[in-house]
Protein backbone atom coordinates (compact mmCIF):
# COMPACT_ATOMS: atom_id res chain seq x y z
CA UNK A 1 0.00 0.00 0.00
CA UNK A 2 1.66 3.18 -1.08
CA UNK A 3 1.78 6.18 1.21
CA UNK A 4 -0.19 9.26 0.28
CA UNK A 5 1.32 12.72 0.30
CA UNK A 6 -0.87 15.07 2.26
CA UNK A 7 -1.83 18.36 0.76
CA UNK A 8 -0.51 19.91 3.92
CA UNK A 9 1.59 18.01 6.43
CA UNK A 10 0.00 17.84 9.84
CA UNK A 11 2.98 19.28 11.66
CA UNK A 12 3.17 22.21 9.30
CA UNK A 13 -0.56 22.75 9.54
CA UNK A 14 -0.11 23.17 13.27
CA UNK A 15 2.69 25.68 12.85
CA UNK A 16 0.64 27.62 10.30
CA UNK A 17 -2.24 27.72 12.77
CA UNK A 18 0.15 28.99 15.37
CA UNK A 19 1.42 31.66 13.01
CA UNK A 20 -2.11 32.80 12.37
CA UNK A 21 -3.02 32.93 16.03
CA UNK A 22 0.06 34.95 16.89
CA UNK A 23 -0.94 37.29 14.09
CA UNK A 24 -0.45 40.76 15.41
CA UNK A 25 3.20 40.19 16.29
CA UNK A 26 3.90 38.76 12.85
CA UNK A 27 3.36 42.14 11.21
CA UNK A 28 5.80 43.87 13.56
CA UNK A 29 8.92 41.70 13.82
CA UNK A 30 11.14 44.52 14.93
CA UNK A 31 9.26 45.03 18.18
CA UNK A 32 9.59 42.79 21.19
CA UNK A 33 6.50 40.92 22.38
CA UNK A 34 6.94 42.58 25.74
CA UNK A 35 6.40 45.98 24.16
CA UNK A 36 2.87 45.05 23.18
CA UNK A 37 2.01 44.33 26.79
CA UNK A 38 3.96 47.15 28.40
CA UNK A 39 2.07 49.87 30.28
CA UNK A 40 2.80 52.47 27.61
CA UNK A 41 1.53 50.18 24.88
CA UNK A 42 -1.57 49.39 26.88
CA UNK A 43 -2.29 53.07 27.33
CA UNK A 44 -2.64 53.42 23.56
CA UNK A 45 -5.12 50.57 23.30
CA UNK A 46 -8.84 51.43 23.01
CA UNK A 47 -9.51 48.61 25.46
CA UNK A 48 -7.66 50.42 28.25
CA UNK A 49 -9.90 53.48 28.04
CA UNK A 50 -12.81 51.58 29.53
CA UNK A 51 -12.85 50.39 33.09
CA UNK A 52 -15.47 47.83 32.17
CA UNK A 53 -13.21 46.37 29.48
CA UNK A 54 -10.37 46.10 31.98
CA UNK A 55 -12.66 44.35 34.43
CA UNK A 56 -13.70 41.94 31.67
CA UNK A 57 -10.05 41.18 30.91
CA UNK A 58 -9.34 40.48 34.57
CA UNK A 59 -12.33 38.18 34.85
CA UNK A 60 -11.30 36.31 31.69
CA UNK A 61 -7.75 35.87 33.00
CA UNK A 62 -9.10 34.59 36.29
CA UNK A 63 -11.47 32.15 34.62
CA UNK A 64 -9.00 30.80 32.07
CA UNK A 65 -6.46 28.47 33.72
CA UNK A 66 -3.92 28.98 30.94
CA UNK A 67 -3.91 32.75 31.30
CA UNK A 68 -3.85 32.44 35.07
CA UNK A 69 -0.74 30.23 34.98
CA UNK A 70 1.10 32.71 32.77
CA UNK A 71 0.18 35.57 35.08
CA UNK A 72 1.23 33.75 38.26
CA UNK A 73 4.33 31.71 37.32
CA UNK A 74 7.80 32.47 35.96
CA UNK A 75 8.07 31.53 32.24
CA UNK A 76 9.98 28.24 32.72
CA UNK A 77 7.46 27.04 35.27
CA UNK A 78 4.51 28.35 33.27
CA UNK A 79 5.45 26.42 30.13
CA UNK A 80 5.56 23.15 32.08
CA UNK A 81 2.24 23.84 33.79
CA UNK A 82 0.61 24.84 30.51
CA UNK A 83 1.76 21.67 28.77
CA UNK A 84 0.02 19.61 31.44
CA UNK A 85 -3.37 21.29 31.07
CA UNK A 86 -6.02 18.91 29.76
CA UNK A 87 -8.18 21.60 28.14
CA UNK A 88 -6.69 22.24 24.65
CA UNK A 89 -8.35 25.66 24.33
CA UNK A 90 -7.01 26.88 27.67
CA UNK A 91 -3.61 25.40 26.82
CA UNK A 92 -3.45 27.18 23.45
CA UNK A 93 -4.59 30.50 24.90
CA UNK A 94 -2.02 30.17 27.65
CA UNK A 95 0.80 29.54 25.17
CA UNK A 96 -0.23 32.56 23.13
CA UNK A 97 -0.18 34.71 26.25
CA UNK A 98 3.17 33.20 27.24
CA UNK A 99 4.96 34.04 23.99
CA UNK A 100 3.53 37.54 24.12
CA UNK A 101 5.12 37.97 27.55
CA UNK A 102 8.62 36.71 26.69
CA UNK A 103 11.65 38.79 25.88
CA UNK A 104 13.90 37.48 23.07
CA UNK A 105 16.42 36.26 25.67
CA UNK A 106 13.84 34.15 27.49
CA UNK A 107 12.80 31.95 24.58
CA UNK A 108 15.79 29.62 24.72
CA UNK A 109 15.18 28.46 28.28
CA UNK A 110 11.43 28.19 27.76
CA UNK A 111 11.80 26.09 24.60
CA UNK A 112 14.39 23.86 26.28
CA UNK A 113 12.06 23.37 29.25
CA UNK A 114 9.20 22.50 26.93
CA UNK A 115 11.28 20.04 24.90
CA UNK A 116 12.38 18.30 28.09
CA UNK A 117 8.75 17.27 28.64
CA UNK A 118 8.76 15.29 25.38
CA UNK A 119 7.26 16.39 22.06
CA UNK A 120 4.09 14.33 21.73
CA UNK A 121 1.64 14.61 18.85
CA UNK A 122 -0.71 16.84 20.83
CA UNK A 123 2.15 19.14 21.84
CA UNK A 124 3.28 19.90 18.29
CA UNK A 125 0.92 22.86 18.04
CA UNK A 126 2.38 24.46 21.17
CA UNK A 127 5.90 23.68 19.95
CA UNK A 128 5.04 25.44 16.70
CA UNK A 129 3.75 28.47 18.60
CA UNK A 130 7.00 28.76 20.58
CA UNK A 131 9.21 28.35 17.52
CA UNK A 132 7.22 30.71 15.32
CA UNK A 133 7.20 33.41 17.98
CA UNK A 134 10.94 32.98 18.60
CA UNK A 135 11.51 33.32 14.86
CA UNK A 136 9.69 36.65 14.96
CA UNK A 137 12.00 38.24 17.52
CA UNK A 138 15.32 36.38 17.25
CA UNK A 139 15.45 34.03 14.25
CA UNK A 140 19.22 33.56 14.30
CA UNK A 141 19.20 32.67 17.98
CA UNK A 142 16.31 30.28 17.43
CA UNK A 143 18.09 28.62 14.50
CA UNK A 144 21.35 28.33 16.39
CA UNK A 145 19.48 26.51 19.14
CA UNK A 146 17.63 24.28 16.65
CA UNK A 147 20.81 23.31 14.80
CA UNK A 148 22.59 22.43 18.04
CA UNK A 149 19.75 20.67 19.84
CA UNK A 150 17.39 19.11 17.28
CA UNK A 151 17.99 16.42 14.69
CA UNK A 152 14.97 16.76 12.42
CA UNK A 153 13.86 19.63 10.22
CA UNK A 154 10.65 20.71 11.95
CA UNK A 155 12.18 23.30 14.28
CA UNK A 156 14.52 24.78 11.68
CA UNK A 157 11.85 24.96 9.01
CA UNK A 158 9.30 26.50 11.37
CA UNK A 159 11.69 29.25 12.44
CA UNK A 160 12.75 29.89 8.84
CA UNK A 161 9.11 30.06 7.75
CA UNK A 162 8.47 32.66 10.44
CA UNK A 163 11.54 34.65 9.40
CA UNK A 164 10.82 34.44 5.67
CA UNK A 165 7.40 35.96 6.24
CA UNK A 166 8.95 39.34 7.02
CA UNK A 167 12.59 39.20 5.82
CA UNK A 168 12.86 36.66 2.99
CA UNK A 169 16.29 37.80 1.81
CA UNK A 170 17.83 37.16 5.21
CA UNK A 171 16.06 33.83 5.59
CA UNK A 172 17.17 32.66 2.14
CA UNK A 173 20.75 33.73 2.81
CA UNK A 174 20.77 31.80 6.07
CA UNK A 175 19.26 28.69 4.49
CA UNK A 176 21.73 28.68 1.64
CA UNK A 177 24.70 29.49 3.84
CA UNK A 178 24.02 26.79 6.42
CA UNK A 179 23.50 23.78 4.18
CA UNK A 180 26.58 21.77 3.33
CA UNK A 181 25.12 18.42 2.27
CA UNK A 182 24.21 17.06 -1.12
CA UNK A 183 20.81 17.01 -2.75
CA UNK A 184 17.89 19.22 -1.84
CA UNK A 185 18.35 21.81 0.89
CA UNK A 186 15.70 21.08 3.57
CA UNK A 187 16.16 24.54 5.07
CA UNK A 188 14.73 26.10 1.91
CA UNK A 189 11.50 24.17 2.47
CA UNK A 190 10.86 26.31 5.53
CA UNK A 191 11.64 29.47 3.60
CA UNK A 192 9.23 28.47 0.84
CA UNK A 193 6.48 27.82 3.37
CA UNK A 194 6.89 31.21 4.98
CA UNK A 195 7.27 33.06 1.71
CA UNK A 196 4.34 31.48 -0.11
CA UNK A 197 1.61 33.82 1.14
CA UNK A 198 3.69 36.96 0.67
CA UNK A 199 5.36 36.22 -2.68
CA UNK A 200 4.03 33.11 -4.40
CA UNK A 201 6.14 33.62 -7.53
CA UNK A 202 9.36 33.74 -5.57
CA UNK A 203 8.34 30.73 -3.50
CA UNK A 204 7.59 28.85 -6.71
CA UNK A 205 10.99 29.72 -8.18
CA UNK A 206 12.72 28.46 -5.04
CA UNK A 207 10.74 25.23 -5.19
CA UNK A 208 11.63 24.69 -8.84
CA UNK A 209 15.28 25.16 -7.94
CA UNK A 210 15.20 22.09 -5.70
CA UNK A 211 16.16 18.76 -7.27
CA UNK A 212 13.58 15.98 -7.37
CA UNK A 213 13.35 14.85 -3.77
CA UNK A 214 11.16 14.46 -0.73
CA UNK A 215 11.99 18.06 0.16
CA UNK A 216 10.65 19.32 -3.14
CA UNK A 217 7.46 17.35 -2.54
CA UNK A 218 7.10 18.93 0.90
CA UNK A 219 7.59 22.38 -0.60
CA UNK A 220 4.90 21.65 -3.18
CA UNK A 221 2.50 20.52 -0.48
CA UNK A 222 2.96 23.81 1.35
CA UNK A 223 2.09 25.84 -1.76
CA UNK A 224 -0.96 23.92 -2.89
CA UNK A 225 -3.39 24.96 -0.10
CA UNK A 226 -2.70 28.60 -0.91
CA UNK A 227 -3.31 28.00 -4.60
CA UNK A 228 -6.39 25.86 -4.11
CA UNK A 229 -7.93 28.52 -1.90
CA UNK A 230 -8.00 30.67 -5.07
CA UNK A 231 -9.84 27.98 -7.00
CA UNK A 232 -8.94 24.95 -9.10
CA UNK A 233 -8.66 26.98 -12.30
CA UNK A 234 -6.13 29.33 -10.72
CA UNK A 235 -4.17 26.38 -9.36
CA UNK A 236 -4.07 24.72 -12.78
CA UNK A 237 -2.93 27.94 -14.43
CA UNK A 238 -0.11 28.15 -11.89
CA UNK A 239 0.87 24.51 -12.44
CA UNK A 240 1.12 24.99 -16.19
CA UNK A 241 3.88 27.51 -15.63
CA UNK A 242 6.11 24.95 -13.91
CA UNK A 243 8.93 24.02 -16.25
CA UNK A 244 9.95 20.71 -14.69
CA UNK A 245 7.69 18.00 -16.13
CA UNK A 246 7.76 15.78 -13.04
CA UNK A 247 7.01 18.65 -10.69
CA UNK A 248 4.25 19.91 -12.96
CA UNK A 249 2.71 16.45 -13.03
CA UNK A 250 2.93 16.11 -9.24
CA UNK A 251 1.19 19.46 -8.76
CA UNK A 252 -1.57 18.60 -11.20
CA UNK A 253 -2.06 15.19 -9.59
CA UNK A 254 -2.60 16.88 -6.24
CA UNK A 255 -5.00 19.37 -7.82
CA UNK A 256 -6.94 16.50 -9.43
CA UNK A 257 -7.09 14.71 -6.08
CA UNK A 258 -8.48 17.83 -4.46
CA UNK A 259 -11.00 18.38 -7.25
CA UNK A 260 -12.20 14.79 -6.96
CA UNK A 261 -13.32 15.34 -3.37
CA UNK A 262 -16.11 17.56 -4.67
CA UNK A 263 -16.45 16.28 -8.25
CA UNK A 264 -14.79 12.89 -8.84
CA UNK A 265 -15.82 12.79 -12.50
CA UNK A 266 -13.96 16.03 -13.22
CA UNK A 267 -11.05 14.87 -11.06
CA UNK A 268 -10.83 11.67 -13.10
CA UNK A 269 -11.04 13.58 -16.36
CA UNK A 270 -8.24 15.88 -15.27
CA UNK A 271 -5.90 13.12 -14.14
CA UNK A 272 -6.46 11.06 -17.28
CA UNK A 273 -5.71 14.10 -19.44
CA UNK A 274 -2.19 14.35 -18.07
CA UNK A 275 0.56 12.84 -20.22
CA UNK A 276 2.70 11.83 -17.24
CA UNK A 277 2.00 8.27 -16.05
CA UNK A 278 3.59 8.95 -12.67
CA UNK A 279 1.01 11.66 -12.05
CA UNK A 280 -1.79 9.20 -12.68
CA UNK A 281 -0.24 6.72 -10.27
CA UNK A 282 -0.09 9.42 -7.60
CA UNK A 283 -3.78 10.27 -7.73
CA UNK A 284 -5.91 7.48 -9.20
CA UNK A 285 -6.48 5.58 -5.96
CA UNK A 286 -7.61 8.69 -4.09
CA UNK A 287 -9.83 9.76 -6.98
CA UNK A 288 -11.57 6.39 -7.26
CA UNK A 289 -12.03 6.25 -3.48
CA UNK A 290 -13.72 9.67 -3.51
CA UNK A 291 -15.83 8.54 -6.45
CA UNK A 292 -16.80 5.26 -4.78
CA UNK A 293 -18.16 7.17 -1.79
CA UNK A 294 -20.56 9.01 -4.09
CA UNK A 295 -21.28 6.48 -6.85
CA UNK A 296 -19.76 3.04 -6.37
CA UNK A 297 -20.98 1.57 -9.66
CA UNK A 298 -19.62 4.44 -11.74
CA UNK A 299 -16.28 4.31 -9.92
CA UNK A 300 -16.02 0.57 -10.52
CA UNK A 301 -16.79 0.99 -14.21
CA UNK A 302 -14.13 3.66 -14.51
CA UNK A 303 -11.49 1.50 -12.81
CA UNK A 304 -12.42 -1.54 -14.91
CA UNK A 305 -11.88 0.50 -18.07
CA UNK A 306 -8.37 1.62 -17.17
CA UNK A 307 -5.43 0.19 -19.08
CA UNK A 308 -3.79 -2.75 -17.25
CA UNK A 309 -0.81 -0.74 -15.99
CA UNK A 310 -3.16 1.68 -14.20
CA UNK A 311 -6.00 -0.62 -13.23
CA UNK A 312 -4.44 -1.69 -9.95
CA UNK A 313 -4.16 1.94 -8.83
CA UNK A 314 -7.82 2.56 -9.57
CA UNK A 315 -8.76 -0.71 -7.87
CA UNK A 316 -7.02 0.31 -4.66
CA UNK A 317 -9.37 3.25 -4.17
CA UNK A 318 -12.45 1.10 -4.80
CA UNK A 319 -11.29 -1.55 -2.35
CA UNK A 320 -10.48 1.07 0.27
CA UNK A 321 -14.11 2.11 0.24
CA UNK A 322 -15.83 -1.23 -0.38
CA UNK A 323 -13.87 -3.72 1.74
CA UNK A 324 -14.77 -2.14 5.05
CA UNK A 325 -18.51 -2.59 4.40
CA UNK A 326 -18.68 -5.66 2.12
CA UNK A 327 -15.42 -7.65 2.07
CA UNK A 328 -16.95 -10.48 0.04
CA UNK A 329 -18.06 -8.16 -2.76
CA UNK A 330 -14.69 -6.42 -2.68
CA UNK A 331 -12.92 -9.78 -2.98
CA UNK A 332 -15.09 -10.86 -5.92
CA UNK A 333 -14.57 -7.54 -7.66
CA UNK A 334 -10.80 -7.78 -7.21
CA UNK A 335 -10.88 -11.16 -8.92
CA UNK A 336 -12.80 -9.65 -11.82
CA UNK A 337 -10.24 -6.90 -12.51
CA UNK A 338 -7.21 -9.15 -12.27
CA UNK A 339 -5.42 -9.92 -15.49
CA UNK A 340 -2.17 -9.80 -17.39
CA UNK A 341 -0.25 -6.61 -16.68
CA UNK A 342 -2.45 -5.67 -13.71
CA UNK A 343 -0.51 -5.27 -10.47
CA UNK A 344 -2.98 -5.57 -7.62
CA UNK A 345 -0.46 -5.56 -4.77
CA UNK A 346 -1.50 -2.14 -3.46
CA UNK A 347 -5.19 -3.04 -3.72
CA UNK A 348 -4.55 -6.35 -1.94
CA UNK A 349 -2.68 -4.55 0.81
CA UNK A 350 -5.65 -2.23 1.28
CA UNK A 351 -8.08 -5.15 1.22
CA UNK A 352 -6.11 -6.98 3.91
CA UNK A 353 -6.10 -3.88 6.08
CA UNK A 354 -9.83 -3.25 5.72
CA UNK A 355 -11.12 -6.85 5.89
CA UNK A 356 -8.88 -8.44 8.52
CA UNK A 357 -11.17 -7.81 11.49
CA UNK A 358 -14.40 -9.13 9.94
CA UNK A 359 -13.19 -11.69 7.39
CA UNK A 360 -9.68 -12.75 8.46
CA UNK A 361 -9.57 -15.98 6.44
CA UNK A 362 -10.72 -14.20 3.29
CA UNK A 363 -8.15 -11.46 3.84
CA UNK A 364 -5.38 -13.96 4.51
CA UNK A 365 -6.14 -15.84 1.29
CA UNK A 366 -5.25 -12.74 -0.72
CA UNK A 367 -1.76 -12.34 0.75
CA UNK A 368 -0.40 -15.23 -1.29
CA UNK A 369 -1.59 -13.53 -4.50
CA UNK A 370 0.77 -10.59 -4.07
CA UNK A 371 3.47 -10.49 -6.76
CA UNK A 372 6.11 -9.00 -4.45
CA UNK A 373 7.12 -11.97 -2.32
CA UNK A 374 8.97 -9.90 0.27
CA UNK A 375 5.91 -7.73 0.72
CA UNK A 376 3.76 -10.84 0.97
CA UNK A 377 5.98 -12.27 3.73
CA UNK A 378 5.85 -9.00 5.66
CA UNK A 379 2.07 -9.07 5.45
CA UNK A 380 1.95 -12.71 6.59
CA UNK A 381 4.09 -11.87 9.63
CA UNK A 382 1.94 -8.91 10.68
CA UNK A 383 -1.41 -10.45 9.80
CA UNK A 384 -0.92 -13.89 11.31
CA UNK A 385 0.61 -12.45 14.46
CA UNK A 386 -2.52 -10.37 15.08
CA UNK A 387 -4.87 -13.20 14.09
CA UNK A 388 -3.27 -15.65 16.52
CA UNK A 389 -3.71 -13.11 19.30
CA UNK A 390 -7.43 -12.68 18.59
CA UNK A 391 -8.44 -16.18 17.43
CA UNK A 392 -5.62 -18.68 17.70
CA UNK A 393 -7.72 -21.73 16.79
CA UNK A 394 -9.01 -20.23 13.54
CA UNK A 395 -5.60 -18.87 12.59
CA UNK A 396 -3.84 -22.18 13.17
CA UNK A 397 -6.52 -24.08 11.28
CA UNK A 398 -6.09 -21.75 8.31
CA UNK A 399 -2.29 -22.11 8.45
CA UNK A 400 -2.56 -25.91 8.52
CA UNK A 401 -4.53 -25.86 5.25
CA UNK A 402 -2.33 -23.28 3.49
CA UNK A 403 1.07 -23.60 1.81
CA UNK A 404 3.07 -20.82 3.42
CA UNK A 405 6.61 -19.56 2.84
CA UNK A 406 9.21 -21.42 4.89
CA UNK A 407 10.07 -18.37 7.02
CA UNK A 408 6.42 -18.03 8.03
CA UNK A 409 6.15 -21.71 8.90
CA UNK A 410 9.25 -21.51 11.10
CA UNK A 411 8.13 -18.41 12.94
CA UNK A 412 4.62 -19.55 13.75
CA UNK A 413 5.53 -23.17 14.40
CA UNK A 414 7.31 -21.89 17.51
CA UNK A 415 4.04 -20.43 18.78
CA UNK A 416 2.05 -23.64 18.52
Amino acid sequence: MKSRPLILGSAWALSLAAAYMIGHNGDRPASSPTQASSPSASAKSPRSSSGNAADTDRRASSANPGLRLVAQLPPKEAVTALALLSDPVARAQGFLALVDSLSPEEFKDVVAEFRALGITDERFSEYGILLHAWGQVDPQGALAYAIENTHGNFARQTVLASWAGYDPDAAIAFAEGNFTGEGANPLLVGVIRGLAREDLNRATDLMQGLPRSRERGEALESLLPILLAQGVDQALTWSQGITDEGLRGASQANIARHLAEADPVKGAELIMSLPDQDSKFRALDDITQSWAKQDLSAAMAFAEGLEPSLRGEGAEGIVAQLASTDPLQASQWLQSVAGEGVNLDAAIGRFIWEANSTQPALAANWIGQMTDQRDAERNYHRFLGRWIETDAAAARAWMADTQLPESIQRRFAEKQ
